[in-house]
């Protein structure tokens, strides 16, 4: 996980564009976006509406968003499943405290690896 773009990307979400149950979704108020819609548009390939369409799950380039972003944010596909499916999250303080747990699991899992390879030592 690259945690730099990442806390760039949720510092830069106003709370109420941040929708965890869509991509990417016109409203009468503007777009909002999950994690991965607003990844998108940092990496420089947005969400795109077709004609009249209301919701989109795709790129300008064609790619899905949740791919355009999972490559940008630098996660694994474990990583971006919980990150991109955390339905729960409504605030960006929400978002920042699902990334803080990922990390601390995955530093204890790396500690664990590192205990069991001590032991068989």
């Amino acid at each position: 996980m690259n945690r730099s773009r990442v806390d760039t990307v949720i510092d830069s979400i106003v709370a109420e564009r941040l929708d965890m149950t869509t991509w990417a979704r016109r409203t009468s108020c503007g777009t909002v976006m999950c994690l991965a819609g607003w990844a998108a548009v940092h990496a420089g390939d947005p969400p795109r509406f077709l004609e009249g369409a209301t919701h989109t799950m795709y790129t300008l380039s064609g790619y899905p968003v949740e791919t355009v972003a999972r490559e940008y944010l630098g996660l694994t596909v474990q990583e971006a499943c919980t990150l991109f499916l955390a339905f729960h999250a409504k605030t960006p303080d929400d978002l920042r405290d699902l990334v803080d747990q990922l990390e601390f699991e995955e530093l204890g899992a790396a500690q664990a690896h590192s205990q069991r390879e001590y032991e068989l030592a």
